[in-house]
């Protein structure tokens, strides 16, 4: 008697088969699953393992070949519900001496094999790291060593351990966005958590977020003139959600920053100056991003500030489109503005000279108060 079990995942049509007497010579594209296994027990899914769970399950196969399945591994792509929500489809078809014999279905915001339950594979839960305590790894979440685009991730609001635990994640349904086809990169410059929010749900669309955030951590959040608090404790709790998703090494960035990163009161006195800005190095160049096969960018912001405008026009002028998506979701082309001091030397002299630079050269110091010295009223230089 022969049995069998065909899967459709978000399209992609997959079989599950009895493993071959050479077992254990799949590479990375296969997993191995117990034949008899049930809600992701005992599955090899590398990253979800530890070495030593990894190996076990590799001995496991090739000495008992007749009680494992291998299926090959794939994309699943999410499909969108009413609302704009993002699900990950299932349906097994179970067979038995070729004939069907009967079927499942099974639908989660998850990315399948790689999350169960509450978002963690049955293994994860053991390894999970713990955001809140662990700055370096919650880091290497959002910038992996091989993503293409870690380059450029900042690593500044992962420099602080946060000891208070967010509230629950709550993703908005993204409908702005074409699925991460490689021939689109977004900018997400939406102020506080929201960009970090919106980034997490691109995700799910097959989009590699990068935050770019460069303000810095102040003595407490009523000190700062840019409070970076609501950024910060997002990225931590989205780091667990995001260690749960499959993205691509080469997957398109969804570039996060935040819109009130200038927003905060200009150097008044005893408060921590942390405004910042971005500068074109602090974004890939146009050929790079051409290099890459990106030939659009989608900017969701409700305006374009200048520091931004900088980078985009570099972008426009060879040849990439820009579309701009504001609070009602729909893109439109853009024409961006030249903004001053554009491509002028003068343009970063100018610009960091209206801010508070520290002594490591970052974006953060505390101005000092005001003082009293022959009639004369000044303030120090942060």
């Amino acid at each position: 008697m022969s049995w069998g079990l065909n899967c459709l995942h978000g399209g992609a049509l997959t079989s599950l088969r009895p493993v071959a007497p050479e077992a254990g010579k799949f590479g990375d594209g296969w997993i191995y699953k117990p034949a008899l296994g049930r809600v992701g027990e005992g599955i090899s899914i590398r990253e979800a393992l530890t070495q030593k769970e990894y190996r076990q399950i590799q001995r496991n196969v090739r000495w008992h070949p007749k009680d494992w399945i291998v299926q090959k591994r794939f994309e699943s792509k999410p499909v969108s519900g009413d609302e704009g929500e993002h699900f990950h489809l299932c349906v097994g078809v179970f067979t038995v001496d070729g004939k069907a014999a009967g079927f499942y279905g099974r639908i989660s915001p998850f990315t399948p094999h790689r999350c169960q339950g509450k978002g963690y594979s049955p293994y994860w839960w053991r390894r999970r790291i713990n955001p809140m305590n662990d700055n370096y790894n919650t880091y290497r979440i959002w910038a992996p060593d091989n993503a293409l685009w870690t380059q450029w991730a900042k690593p500044v609001l992962f420099a602080r351990t946060l000891q208070q635990v967010p509230e629950k994640l709550v993703l908005p349904a993204v409908k702005w966005a074409p699925y991460g086809d490689g021939r689109t990169a977004l900018f997400v410059d939406l102020p506080g958590k929201r960009g970090v929010l919106e980034g997490l749900a691109l995700a799910q669309m097959g989009y590699r977020p990068v935050p770019l955030y460069n303000g810095v951590y102040g003595a407490d959040k009523w000190s700062m003139a840019v409070d970076v608090t609501s950024v910060a404790e997002t990225l931590y709790q989205g780091a667990d959600y995001l260690s749960c998703l499959h993205i691509r090494p080469d997957a398109p960035p969804a570039f996060l920053l935040d819109a009130a990163r200038m927003k905060g009161t200009a150097r008044q006195p005893g408060r921590y100056d942390n405004r910042w800005c971005v500068f074109p190095q602090d974004a890939p160049s146009a050929d790079f991003l051409k290099a890459q096969g990106i030939e659009s960018i989608y900017v969701r912001t409700k305006e374009i500030q200048n520091d931004l405008a900088h980078i985009l026009l570099r972008y426009q002028k060879k040849g990439i489109r820009i579309y701009q998506v504001r609070d009602n979701g729909v893109p439109k082309k853009l024409t961006v503005v030249r903004p001053s001091h554009f491509k002028s030397f003068l343009y970063r002299f100018c610009t960091l000279l209206g801010l508070t630079r520290n002594a490591a050269g970052g974006f953060g110091g505390m101005v000092p108060e005001a003082t009293q010295s022959s009639g004369t009223r000044y303030y120090g230089i942060g």
